[in-house]
Formats: structure tokens, C-alpha cells, sequence
């Protein structure tokens, strides 16, 4: 125990508790820091700059490196450290000030930053350390500063454009260019800031209704547009320019349906929120703007142990940069909006953090020892996101001691409140059909379908409290390897692959939902020497989510296009397990007829059949619906794309096949259906019986008996022609309408139907 925990034995449990988070993260960062020396250099006059030191992301990754150091040099109980983080933080952010377009220096690669987009955001979210040092009498780094968040704000109210359209921009697609609510969100915050600290300024009362006008467009609705509700003096709908967020809170951000956007959206009304009223400002109500329904939605996304479901998958490295504002956005809806339950998850994240195995110090060196070798501009980012996101925390968790819950001053809109989430009131089903997603949660099961995925298509079901066991990349989807496909890397090295939806169809009810679409695979085909074509083949993929908050079923259908195809291998079912840092390199899978341990990441890679069932850790249940096994692909490469591979992951699949082969035309190639099934702790299986029902016309069927007694048929139509089937046992409830359904029931193409039998 250290000395600052000692002195508080016998205090409130609460404050004991805070305390104690605050003191492990500041001890964190101190010995994060003295990690990071090989990748500091000493600048010109007293200056200094971590990682590469560039323009863009070099600038960013520099200033959340500063507001670290910042924390230690104010916070950490050994003198020599808090001298050291002080020199360091003032250091940094001496030559961040110097090398900005409104400064005299050069960043490293011989540019200077400033007046772009996202050249605010690293201001932002490193202005509270500029506030602990003056408090620590460094006045030079926020005078210096004065310069840099006037230059920025004048640029932002004359010049600001991202992309070729001037102005503020906002629309639900990211295909329009105009998705900005997390930009619109820091800019604005970056101009309220100016005008809120320089009051008399000439320029302020212009600084603050532009920064009013970003806020306003931030998470803003389609109803917006007409909403006569006063924020900040005027009706919202005059400041309003168009909707960033579907009014699902369905996030469209770099092209797919991103939950890690929605966190950084979070992040930034925190951000503002805690260094205005810490510093006793003026809080803008904009800043709130619909951040109540956003932390209801994403919150519902985050698993008890801290890790945010990326239920549209993830372009990036594994358990990084957004997870790592999750937590800043949980202080901000524990204070700000009335969510007692939201301490438990910065808890659970700072467990997380300490889950990842380090070397003396750094976050990631161990799990991303390939990028700094290999991608150190990136790599140092990374780190710095991290301690960046820690030291935010450990800012406000003193905050939150030593001054109870802030008070936002200046306000008129009642402070909306969270309601504590119940498993009761998880069990609902956050439904949008136009940008086709799916997620249901209750107390055992989180389970969701998404047809903007940033691998087109994703399905995922876990136990909520097994956030472990959630793998992202072509989750529950066929898997698929074309001659041609050059699996784009992109940007990030992601490893996106050729796919586009053709249609689909969803439908939902109490606890579960429905789910059929036609995707095209191997979109777009290229083979060297002059050779394009594509689609490869067409999938049918179905999921149902039963309303028992336990058991998914599945369908997944491929046939080849109407010319020969050259195919390199695939599999169906696509049930990604990880096995890597945060479950100790290790998962026990039990079969009919065995157990296997399997270290990760695998060393060499194999294909085994496991049977007709297998048990994940005793907690996930797979069951192939049909005579062919469920199986075990083990790959030696990571997921995550060949540069910024990121997890070890097991894969299980149905019918798995390799290459090269010329397929003919409007061959099958795919003909996998799956259950799988969340069990509760213990040796004994819940899973459910599940036969099928004889197909008709082309439709496929089941019947699942629960341990509970309960029964549903689930009828799936993979075919372009409407289809009777005969409904057995008298009939019930047809779900996804509502309406009884008995005799002949109707099933439309690529339309699904599950029957709730009341007998």
C-alpha cells in the first residue's frame, strides 16, 4: 500500500476507493514514462518531443504524451519522479506551442502544424495537463498556449474545411463526405475553450457562436431541424446543419457501422465538460446535446469487464484507441449524466490495462512489438492514446475527491439521467433498419447483426460478462478466398475484404431478432497482367437471435457466379475465438469425445474436426445443424491485416475447403447452418435440442425445445420465390408480426420467420 492509501485507512469507502484508483494510475504513468526515454529526443532551447515528433499524428501523439506527464509531475508520491515528469511535460509542450503555424519552430520533418480539421483534437484532449502545471506555477506553457488557441480559432471561424466543402458539415453517410460529428465536436470545444478564457477578447462573442454552431452539429439528429428547444440563447434548429447519427444512434464513421466513434464522441463532451467546471467556466448546454442517448446506446455495447463490443467490427488494431475513451466518457455519464452504474466500468478498464503483459513500463511493447519495429509512428500513438485516456481519468477521479460531483454552472436544459441498466431493461433491441444492425442484450447474452460492418457483414453472440470471447473480422460470415482479391489493406492495414450487400431483410421482437440478406463476395476481382471481374459469388446469410437471451441460430449459403471461378479456400460459419492476451493464451474446448487446451497464438496451422458440438470454455456452445463437423482452423498469423495484426485468433468453422480450384458456374460452395448457444457457469449444458423441419420449396427449418420447456420453429427462406410452409404443433405466435401464424404460413424471399409455439 502505498503512502498517500495509508493516510487514507478508516475514510469514507467511496473516496478510499477513488483514491486508490487515482494513486495505481498515476504510479502507472510514472513508470510508463521512464519506459518511453528511448523514443524522447531533446529539441532545440529547453524543448523536447516524444515519438517521431512529425506533423499530424507525430503533433497529436506529442501533446497526449505531455498531459501525462503533466499528471505524474502534479500527482506521483516520489519526488525525483514528479521533477523529472515536470520537465518532460513542460518540455513537450514548449515545443508543441513553438512548432504550430502561429510559432517559429518546425515539427520534426521540418513543418509546422496547425489549421486543419483534426488539428484541435490534440489541444483538446491535452489542455487539462496545461491547467495542472500553471497550477503548479509553469505560467509559460498556458501563456505560450494563448497564441496556438487563437491562431486555431480564427482559422476555424474564416477558413475551416475538411475535405473540398467549406464550413461546418454534417450528414448521417460517411459516403457524403459530410460525417463530422466527432470533429465538429472537438472543434467546437477548441473555440468555446478560447472564448470562455479570454472573455474580453476582441474576437470571443464570434469565437463562442461558432463554436456553438459546431456543438449544435456534433450528435445531432434529423429532429434537430425543427426543434424550437432554447440552447444556449437561441432554438436549436437555427444552429442546426444536418444529422450526424441515425436517430437509432447508429453511427455511419468511416464507412461502417463504428461504435469506437461513438465512444470518441463521448469523450470530447467530457473532455470540455470536466476542464470548464473544474476551472469554474461557463459549460455550453450544446455540448450535451443528445450525449444522454449516446451513452445509453453505446454503454449497452460495454461488457462488464470494460471492453467496448465493436458491434460493426473494427479497422483497426484490437483493444486500442477508442477502448481506450470509453472510460473518459463513463466519468462524464457518472457526473454529468447520472449513471451510478458507470464507475464500475473505469474500474473494469483499469483491469483491463493491467491485463495487457507489458515490458518495464510500456503499455503495448509485448502484443505490438511488430509495429515499433516496423510502424514506430504509429506505435508511439498508440502508447500515447493510452496514457493519454489514464491520465484524463486520474485528472478527474481527484477531481471528483477532492470537490464531490461538479456542478454545471450556466445551465438552463435539465441535466438529463441515465437510468442504472437492468437486465431487465437490457433485453431490448436496438433495431435500425436502414443502417441494418441488430443487438439485443439481456442477462446472459449479448448477440447483434450488422449489414455495415466494416467487413460488410458481422454477427457476433457471447455471455455479456465474457467480453474476451468477441472477435470482429468477417465474424459469422462466410470466409472466402478469390484469385483477384486484393483484400485491400487501406489506410491502417486492415485487410478489408471485396464484399458489397445486395439486399437484406430484418425483423425483431421482445429479446431477439431476425435477419436474412444476399451479399456479393469477391466484389471486385483484379489479377495482374490485365485481368478484372467480379462478384465471385453471391452468400445468403441468415441469423435469429431466439428470445430466450441464450441461443442463436444461423444459415449461411454460397454459390459461385455464372462464370468459373478461381477460389483459394474458404469455410463457413466463421465463429472467431480469441485466444491471446486477455485470456492468458488460453482456451479449453470440449468435443463429444475430448478436450483440447490450445495455447495461442498458435504456432503452426491445422484443420481438425471437433463433431457435431464444442463447448468454448465451458460458456459457448457450437453445434453444426447438419451432418458435417464443426472445425478447428488454427492460424499462425494474427487478425488485423499482415502490418497492424493485433490478436491471436482460433477460428470455428463448417466445411472447409482449399485451392486453387476453377469452380463452375453456379456451383455451391458454402452449405453451413450453426446454433450457437451461451451457457451459464457449471458442467451441465443448457444448450437446446434442435431438429429440422423438413424443407419446403427451397426453405430451410428448425425446431428448438429450451431447457425450460419452451419452443420455437424458425423458418428461413434463402430463396427469390415465396414459400408455404406448413406450420406444425397447432401453430402460435409468429414473432416478427406479432400475429398468430397457423396452417400454411407464408415466408417471403430472403425473409425469415420465427413461431413461438404456445404448446
Amino acid at each position: 500500500m502505498s503512502a498517500t492509501e495509508q493516510q487514507l485507512t478508516g475514510s469514507d469507502p467511496q473516496v478510499v476507493g477513488v483514491d486508490r484508483q487515482h494513486t495505481r494510475i498515476v504510479a502507472r504513468l510514472g513508470r510508463w514514462l521512464h519506459a518511453m526515454e528511448p523514443w524522447w529526443t531533446d529539441g532545440p532551447d529547453g524543448t523536447g518531443w516524444f515519438g517521431t515528433g512529425y506533423n499530424v499524428w507525430g503533433a497529436q501523439t506529442n501533446l497526449k504524451y505531455a498531459s501525462a506527464a503533466a499528471v505524474v509531475a502534479v500527482h506521483h508520491d516520489d519526488p525525483g519522479t514528479r521533477a523529472f515528469a515536470r520537465r518532460r511535460a513542460e518540455a513537450s509542450y514548449r515545443f508543441s506551442w513553438d512548432s504550430h503555424v502561429s510559432g517559429t519552430g518546425t515539427c520534426a520533418d521540418g513543418t509546422q502544424w496547425g489549421h486543419t480539421w483534426i488539428s484541435a483534437l490534440g489541444i483538446e484532449r491535452a489542455w487539462f495537463g496545461v491547467e495542472l502545471l500553471r497550477g503548479q506555477g509553469a505560467t509559460g506553457v498556458a501563456d505560450a498556449a494563448r497564441a496556438v488557441l487563437f491562431s486555431e480559432s480564427e482559422w476555424l471561424t474564416t477558413d475551416y474545411h475538411r475535405g473540398k466543402d467549406p464550413g461546418v458539415q454534417a450528414d448521417v453517410w460517411d459516403a457524403s463526405g459530410h460525417n463530422h460529428p466527432e470533429s465538429n465536436l472537438w472543434n467546437g470545444a477548441l473555440l468555446w475553450r478560447t472564448a470562455t478564457r479570454w472573455p474580453d477578447a476582441e474576437q470571443a462573442p464570434r469565437f463562442r457562436e461558432a463554436a456553438l454552431r459546431f456543438l449544435a452539429n456534433g450528435v445531432s439528429l434529423a429532429a434537430d431541424a425543427t426543434d424550437e428547444t432554447i440552447y444556449d440563447g437561441r432554438p436549436l434548429r437555427e444552429r442546426h446543419l444536418g444529422a450526424n447519427f441515425f436517430d437509432s444512434m447508429a453511427l455511419d464513421h468511416h464507412g461502417y457501422l463504428n461504435a469506437g466513434y461513438m465512444a470518441i464522441c463521448a469523450s470530447q463532451a467530457a473532455l470540455l465538460y470536466f476542464d470548464q467546471v473544474r476551472a469554474g467556466l461557463p459549460v455550453p448546454e450544446s455540448l450535451h446535446l443528445h450525449q444522454d442517448m449516446l451513452w445509453d446506446r453505446l454503454s449497452s455495447c460495454v461488457t462488464p469487464d470494460g471492453r467496448l463490443i465493436r458491434i460493426g467490427g473494427d479497422s483497426r488494431v484490437r483493444y486500442a484507441y477508442c477502448q481506450e475513451y470509453v472510460p473518459v466518457g463513463a466519468l462524464y455519464a457518472q457526473h454529468h449524466l447520472g449513471d451510478a452504474g458507470a464507475a464500475d466500468l473505469v474500474a473494469a478498464y483499469l483491469d483491463l490495462v493491467d491485463a495487457e503483459p507489458n515490458e518495464k513500463g510500456a503499455f503495448y511493447r509485448r502484443r505490438f512489438d511488430h509495429l515499433a519495429r516496423r510502424r514506430p509512428y504509429y506505435y508511439v500513438r498508440l502508447e500515447a492514446d493510452r496514457a493519454n485516456a489514464l491520465a484524463v481519468v486520474a485528472a478527474n477521479l481527484d477531481g471528483a475527491r477532492v470537490a464531490g460531483l461538479p456542478a454545471v454552472p450556466d445551465r438552463t436544459v435539465p441535466t438529463p439521467v441515465v437510468p442504472v441498466r437492468t437486465a431487465a431493461a437490457q433485453d431490448d433491441v436496438w433495431h435500425d433498419d436502414e443502417h441494418g444492425v441488430l443487438v439485443t442484450r439481456g442477462a446472459r447474452r449479448f448477440a447483434a447483426h450488422s449489414w455495415r460492418a466494416f467487413t460488410t457483414t458481422q454477427g457476433l453472440c457471447l455471455p455479456v460478462e465474457r467480453g474476451d470471447l468477441a472477435e470482429y473480422h468477417l465474424n459469422l460470415a462466410p470466409q472466402l478466398s478469390f484469385e483477384g482479391d486484393q483484400a485491400a489493406l487501406g489506410q491502417y492495414g486492415s485487410g478489408k475484404p471485396s464484399r458489397r450487400v445486395l439486399q437484406y431483410w430484418q425483423g425483431s421482437f421482445a429479446g431477439g431478432f431476425a435477419t436474412v440478406g444476399q451479399v456479393a463476395e469477391g466484389a471486385e476481382l483484379t489479377i495482374a497482367e490485365g485481368w478484372s471481374g467480379g462478384p465471385g459469388a453471391v452468400s445468403v446469410i441468415a441469423m435469429i437471435a431466439l428470445p430466450d437471451d441464450a441461443t442463436v441460430l444461423g444459415l449461411q449459403l454460397v454459390t459461385t457466379s455464372d462464370w468459373h471461378v478461381g477460389l483459394l479456400g474458404g469455410h463457413g460459419l466463421n465463429l472467431g475465438i480469441p485466444n491471446d492476451t486477455y485470456n492468458a493464451h488460453r482456451r479449453l474446448l470440449r468435443t463429444g469425445d475430448e478436450t483440447l487446451t490450445l495455447a495461442g497464438p498458435a504456432t503452426e496451422e491445422s484443420v481438425r474436426d471437433l463433431g457435431s458440438e464444442v463447448s468454448v470454455d465451458g460458456r459457448l456452445t457450437v453445434r453444426s445443424l447438419d451432418a458435417q463437423p464443426v472445425q478447428l482452423l488454427r492460424r499462425t498469423a494474427p487478425h488485423g491485416g499482415p502490418a497492424l495484426r493485433s490478436l491471436g485468433v482460433e477460428t470455428l468453422a463448417i466445411g472447409a475447403f482449399g485451392g486453387p480450384a476453377y469452380i463452375p458456374p453456379r456451383t455451391p460452395i458454402v452449405d453451413a447452418a450453426y446454433l450457437v448457444h451461451v451457457e451459464d457457469p457449471g458442467p451441465e449444458s443448457s444448450a437446446p435440442a434442435c431438429v429440422a423441419v423438413p424443407e419446403a420449396g427451397g426453405a430451410r427449418a428448425w425446431r428448438v425445445r429450451s431447457a425450460d420447456r419452451r419452443s420455437w420453429t424458425v423458418v428461413v427462406n434463402p430463396t427469390e420465390s415465396e414459400v408455404l410452409f406448413e406450420v406444425p404443433d397447432g401453430g402460435g405466435r409468429e414473432l416478427t408480426s406479432g400475429g398468430s401464424a397457423s396452417g400454411s404460413l407464408s415466408v417471403a424471399p430472403l425473409q425469415a420467420r420465427v413461431i413461438e409455439h404456445t404448446r
